[in-house]
């Protein structure tokens, strides 16, 4: 996690981006998160889009294993199962096309990337960082949301004072399942300092 963080921080200084609007999902909205409560003078405003910021025990072995598996057996081995539970229900019934669009993105994904990716989340916890934020941040969660549920963003978003978003019948996916919504949230706090 610090070594992303700290990537992300050298992407922004190498761009000569100033103060930087953030937005970034799952992971990628725990990095976020991570450089503005680190870096605030590097960051304007944040969007965390079902952010982790640390998993419970449970979550931090189905983690482990799923990093296993994949070394194991390739991506093709956790795919469907991950795209099953990155979206709800009414996704997968009511466009069918699309969620097998995103099985075979994430087939697709490289095993290695993504096995070193479940072994960050697995040690991640930023919880106590989260009050360092001095940015303007929303915060989005998918209504149905395992990896980042709702009581959870109800609680980042009382350490740092964010406003939260949550999006009724989506999952964890949220920019596949609810992209003109998240967007919609996202603009108007993407936009302050700009």
């Amino acid at each position: 996690i610090d070594l992303l963080q700290r990537a992300l921080d050298a992407l922004v200084t190498a761009l000569d981006l100033g103060a930087a609007g953030l937005m970034g999902h799952s992971l990628g909205g725990g990095i976020a998160l991570a450089q503005a409560a680190r870096r605030p003078d590097s960051v304007r405003a944040v969007v965390g889009v079902g952010a982790v910021t640390t998993l419970p025990d449970a979550g931090r072995e189905g983690m482990r294993t799923r990093a296993e598996t994949v070394e194991e057996s390739g991506m093709a081995a956790v795919a469907e199962t991950v795209a099953t539970h990155g979206v709800s229900p009414a996704f997968r019934e009511g466009r069918p096309e699309a969620f097998q669009e995103l099985i075979s993105m994430l087939g697709s994904a490289n095993p290695s990337g993504y096995a070193a990716q479940c072994r960050a989340l697995e040690g991640m916890d930023l919880t106590g960082e989260l009050g360092s934020i001095r940015a303007p941040a929303l915060l989005v969660a998918g209504e149905l949301d395992q990896a980042s549920p709702v009581a959870r963003n109800e609680a980042n978003a009382a350490l740092i004072g964010a406003e939260l978003v949550v999006l009724p019948d989506c999952a964890h996916i949220i920019s596949w399942e609810k992209p003109a919504e998240l967007l919609a949230a996202a603009r108007p706090v993407l936009r302050q300092g700009a």
